[in-house]
C-alpha cells in the first residue's frame, strides 16, 4: 500500500490531520460525508484529501469500509509523536525507510541533518509531511537542508535510527539457506567474530558502539557479513564490511551479488582480510575500502572467473 501512498503529491497537512481525527472522535461517518465537512472547512482539503485518508488508513488511525472509523485516539500534543512513529514503523516493515533516511542523506553532529537534495524525489510527499507537523525543521544555515526538531532528536537516535538499521535487511534465517553449513564454512564464523570485536575496540567512544553486530545470520542476502561505524560521527551503521579468511598468501572467494553491493555501497563497503593463523588482540586484518574499485579493478590482484577467486601478487623482488 505504500506504493499507492507515494502517489499522492500531498498527505494533508498538521491543522488537516487534527480536524479529521476531530471529527471522527464525534463518530463514525461516510468517506462522502467526511469529504464534504473538510472542505468547507479548507478550501485545500480538495486536493489532499485523498492522500491523507490512504496516509492514515495505512498506519491504522482510521479502519475505512463503508463507514471510516477511528481506530486511535491521538491528542494534539502527541499528533506528531505518534503519526511519524507509527508511519517510520510501517515504512520499515516493508522495507523502504531505508531508502528514505540513511548514510547518504543523514548526517549527525550537534544536531540532526537531512539533506533534502539526496531524499528519492518518490517520498516527497512523505518529506512535506514531515515539514508541516514540524518533525523536519529549515535549516538556518544551510540552503536545502533540514534538522530534526530539538524536541525529538533523542528519540529519533534512540529508536528511529534502529528501525532505519532494521530495515535494510532482508531477515532471511541461515537456517532457510540450502547451503547454510557450506557458507559458514567459507565465512568463517571465528573471523567473523573477531572483525567483531576488533570494531567495537576501534569505536569504544562511539555512543552506540554495542550496536555494531554481525548481520549474516540474519540477512543471508545481505552481500556484506557486518555492519558497524565509520567514525565515532557517524549516525547510522554506515559501514559495511564483508570478512574473508585465508592462511598463507591473501586470497578470497567473492560472489556475484557481493560485488554488486561493493560496487553499490563503494566507500562504505569494507573487505577485512583475516589470517586464521594470526587472530590476536594485536592484530590487525587488511582493510581495504571500496574494494570494487582497489580490488575488482586493480590489476595488482589475480581473479578467476569461478566465484571470483582473488589472490594478491608476490612481489618476486
Amino acid at each position: 500500500m505504500l506504493e499507492k501512498l507515494l502517489q499522492y503529491s500531498s498527505l494533508g497537512s498538521r491543522s488537516q490531520i487534527l480536524y479529521v481525527i476531530e471529527l471522527l472522535s464525534k463518530g463514525d461517518c461516510s468517506i462522502h460525508e467526511l469529504k464534504t465537512s473538510c472542505i468547507s472547512k479548507e478550501y485545500s482539503f480538495g486536493s489532499s484529501f485523498n492522500g491523507l485518508i490512504c496516509l492514515l488508513e495505512w498506519i491504522n488511525i482510521i479502519e475505512v469500509s463503508h463507514l471510516i472509523k477511528l481506530n486511535k485516539n491521538i491528542t494534539p500534543r502527541r499528533l506528531t509523536e505518534d503519526v511519524c512513529g507509527l508511519l517510520f514503523l510501517k515504512m520499515a516493515r516493508v522495507k523502504q525507510l531505508h531508502d528514505f533516511l540513511n548514510a547518504n542523506n543523514l548526517d549527525f553532529q550537534e544536531s540532526v541533518y537531512i539533506k533534502n537534495n539526496l531524499i528519492q524525489l518518490k517520498f516527497s510527499s512523505i518529506r512535506n509531511l514531515l515539514i508541516s507537523l514540524n518533525f523536519f525543521e529549515n535549516d538556518k544555515l544551510i540552503h536545502n537542508q533540514f534538522v530534526i526538531n530539538e524536541k525529538y532528536k533523542k528519540w529519533f537516535v534512540d529508536d528511529i535510527v534502529t528501525l532505519i538499521e532494521d530495515s535494510s535487511l532482508n531477515k532471511n534465517s541461515l537456517k532457510d539457506f540450502k547451503n547454510s553449513q557450506k557458507r559458514r564454512e567459507e565465512l568463517g564464523l571465528e573471523a567473523e567474530e573477531f572483525v567483531l570485536n576488533y570494531e567495537k575496540r576501534k569505536r569504544n567512544k562511539h555512543p552506540k558502539c554495542n550496536n555494531i553486530r554481525i548481520i549474516s545470520e540474519i540477512d543471508v542476502k545481505s552481500g556484506y557479513d557486518i555492519q558497524s561505524y565509520k567514525n565515532d560521527k557517524s549516525t547510522l551503521l554506515d559501514k559495511f564490511i564483508e570478512v574473508k579468511s585465508y592462511s598463507g598468501n591473501p586470497y578470497f572467494y567473492w560472489s556475484n551479488n557481493e560485488v554488486k553491493v561493493a560496487k553499490k555501497e563503494n566507500n562504505n563497503y569494507f573487505l577485512y582480510l583475516v589470517n586464521r593463523n594470526e587472530m590476536s588482540d594485536n592484530y590487525s586484518p587488511i582493510m581495504i575500502q571500496n574494494p570494487y574499485e582497489n580490488v575488482f579493478n586493480n590489476m595488482e590482484w589475480i581473479r578467476e572467473s569461478q566465484n571470483w577467486k582473488f589472490e594478491q601478487k608476490v612481489d618476486a623482488g
